[in-house]
């Protein structure tokens, strides 16, 4: 037998997994999602099952207690966070995290809950997927152009995601102008409101499940990478505007804040001293790791999930353990 299920077997069966997760239970796990879909809904119970069983689901007030205070938390301590606002958050996750009462934090892009954009990356897929053409030269910043082959959904989605990456180092302005010309440089008609599947929750949504358990943040408003942005303005109004935005919708001002793209390249001084001026107890990054008692509370790391996880993999990069 390979090593590989060899392992699997022993970590699962055998008692090594518990012995894991209690080597690290004084340390604090937060947990990122994005998308959720119906024919994840069983494998995302399956998952809140196991926060349930192993874990003890936490809120982000009881994490920045515990980086910034040292405030104890229970052992083995598991916050859920959720990025961007896409609307199968409310359709699929809420009712499984409801019913199994565990908090969670999800971190609002205001302007497209606010329908003034939909999210870059997704009309970016949208032009890879729809165009006519069977090849494209993208010419992403001054001096540097991206030939494409679009053959077969395949090739199409390779070019898309190198497209992504390249597109996530450029100045923000670049990027703006890169999205405003897809029609052009794809000869597609982009539709002005996000395809079936790809809709904002709505305030009144948000407004419904905060008083059900679940906590909002901003995540900004158009989702920049902030160390991009070009003007202190610029930064400002992304930080404190969608900060402000999800204060009037519900009453009261977000104490955590998360950073888009969140990489720690992504995050220099001045964009952290933004956030910090801007009142936040936490500011969470997507920086892979744990989080202890005197952690930098505006650099908080993160774990990356999905519903979609084999249950292996899922329970192995919870307790804290990966078979290569």
């Amino acid at each position: 037998m390979p090593i590989k299920p060899i392992l699997q077997r022993i970590l699962h069966n055998g008692g090594g997994l518990r012995l894991i997760r209690w080597q690290n239970g004084s340390r604090n796990r937060i947990l990122t999602y994005h998308n959720f879909h119906s024919v994840g809904t069983e494998d995302f119970e399956k998952q809140c099952e196991h926060f349930r069983h192993d874990y003890n689901p936490v809120s982000l007030d009881e994490v920045a207690a515990f980086v910034r205070h040292g405030k104890a938390l229970p052992r083995n301590s598991v916050a859920v966070t959720v990025d961007d606002g896409y609307r199968d958050f409310y359709l699929y996750a809420y009712p499984v995290l409801k019913r199994y009462s565990i908090p969670a934090t999800v971190f609002l892009m205001t302007d497209f809950l606010d329908c003034r954009a939909w999210p870059w990356w997704d009309q970016l897929r949208y032009a890879f997927f729809h165009t006519p053409l069977n090849s494209v030269s993208l010419r992403i910043a001054e001096g540097r152009q991206m030939p494409h082959r679009l053959l077969d959904p395949a090739s199409r989605e390779m070019a898309f995601e190198e497209t992504v990456e390249a597109l996530k180092s450029v100045p923000n302005s670049d990027r703006l102008a890169f999205i405003a010309d897809l029609p052009e440089a794809f000869q597609v008609n982009m539709p002005a409101d996000p395809p079936p599947g790809l809709e904002p929750m709505t305030w009144d949504e948000v407004r419904e499940m905060a008083l059900n358990g679940i906590s909002f943040g901003p995540h900004t408003k158009s989702h920049p990478i902030l160390a991009s942005l070009e003007s202190e303005e610029q930064l400002r109004e992304e930080i404190e505007g969608s900060k402000l935005r999800v204060q009037e919708e519900l009453g009261r001002a977000p104490a955590h804040f998360c950073y888009p793209n969140g990489r720690r390249v992504d995050i220099d001084e001045r964009v952290r001293s933004a956030v910090e001026r801007a009142g936040f107890l936490t500011a969470l990054s997507t920086e892979s790791g744990w989080n202890e008692a005197g952690s930098d509370p505006y650099l908080l790391k993160r774990l990356s999930m999905k519903p979609s996880l084999s249950t292996f993999f899922f329970r192995q990069q919870l307790a804290g353990f990966r078979v290569k």
